[in-house]
Parts: structure tokens; C-alpha cells; sequence
């Protein structure tokens, strides 16, 4: 890679990274190393994207004069843009399959503004905001009965020496061990 043949493309004629890289059988990064190694100056972009001559702006303005959305166009125009100024849901449900509300001035509510709707009920029946500690546990298992009959105030210990004993759990703990077995045994060299 010659100094001078690099600056004389790509300063004096004013080719571009890829189109040097193409003239000296090189790829992009390795113009952009040997840029570095020469400190030789990359050039800026222009922040307005591609400049356009005069004659290609006259072409554009003349192509769009004249050109009215149809009635079928604006109406469904309209229709996207009543209603709320922000396209975030006041209600969602979550892959795990519980409702989130939309609050973000709560004390509870994630980054993203969203609190749990068990949390709340919860929260409202105690009279204060629950602390990080306090999970709300569902009696009946359904994560979307939030009635305050079927939820129970937990700490992490008891939530989870709750669900240990639950059918499904216990499934699950003896398929994953089953999977640990088999990989622990294949996985090792037989001598």
C-alpha cells in the first residue's frame, strides 16, 4: 500500500472508501486501517445525505405537482392519527401472562412506566406501595384474577417454598435433572 497513491484517490480525486478499495484490489476495512496508519484524514460526510444538482431537484418538484391524495387516502389518514398522541397501551398482557398498566407517575412502575396489576390491587388493599421484597402471590395460580380474595402477600422465601411443592414444579425439576444427567454423561471422555 503506497501513501501517495491512497491520498492522490482518496483526497485529491475525491474517490470513495469502496471505490479505492475496488481500484487497489483491497477490501474496505483494510483502507480504513491503512487511512489510520498514513494519518491521512477522513473526509465528512455530507450530514444532509447526497447532494442533489439542480436539474434533479427540478425533476423531483415537477414529478410531485399536481399529486392529491385520494378521498379512500385521507380518510384513513385521519383515522391513524385520532386518538391517543402516543401509541403506548394503557393495558397489556405479558408473555408470562400477566396484566401490566400503563402508570408512570406510580411508585411501583418499571422504566418503562408499566406497573402489575396484582401489584396494584395489592398495594391499594394495604393502603401503601409494596416494597421490592413483597411478591403477590396468585392462590388460585391464574395470573389475571387480580380479585384481592385471591391474592396473598408473600416474601421471596415462602413465594417460593410455595411453588416447590406444585405438581408442575416438580416436573420440570425432574425433566431439567434428567437433561443435566445425560449431558454430564455424554459429556465426559471415556478412557
Amino acid at each position: 500500500m503506497n501513501k501517495k497513491q491512497l491520498y492522490k484517490l482518496y483526497i485529491i480525486d475525491q474517490k470513495s472508501i469502496r471505490v479505492v478499495a475496488k481500484e487497489l484490489n483491497y477490501g474496505e476495512a483494510t483502507i480504513l486501517k491503512y487511512l489510520k496508519k498514513f494519518n491521512i484524514p477522513r473526509r465528512l460526510r455530507n450530514p444532509f445525505g447526497r447532494k442533489l444538482s439542480q436539474k434533479t431537484k427540478d425533476k423531483i418538484s415537477q414529478a410531485h405537482i399536481g399529486l392529491f391524495p385520494s378521498q379512500r387516502t385521507r380518510l384513513k389518514l385521519s383515522l391513524a392519527h385520532k386518538g391517543k398522541r402516543y401509541n403506548t397501551s394503557h393495558k397489556i398482557v405479558t408473555k408470562k401472562g400477566y396484566i401490566k398498566l400503563y402508570l408512570p407517575n406510580n411508585l411501583m412502575a418499571n422504566s418503562h412506566g408499566y406497573v402489575s396489576e396484582h401489584r396494584i390491587v395489592m398495594a391499594e388493599h394495604l393502603g401503601r406501595p409494596l416494597l421490592r421484597e413483597e411478591l403477590v402471590h396468585h392462590i388460585n395460580h391464574n395470573k389475571q384474577d387480580n380479585r384481592i380474595e385471591n391474592l396473598q402477600l408473600l416474601n421471596r422465601s415462602e413465594h417460593g417454598i410455595m411453588h416447590e411443592n406444585l405438581p408442575e414444579t416438580k416436573k420440570w425439576r425432574s425433566k431439567m435433572m434428567k437433561e443435566k444427567r445425560k449431558q454430564k454423561y455424554w459429556s465426559t471422555k471415556k478412557v
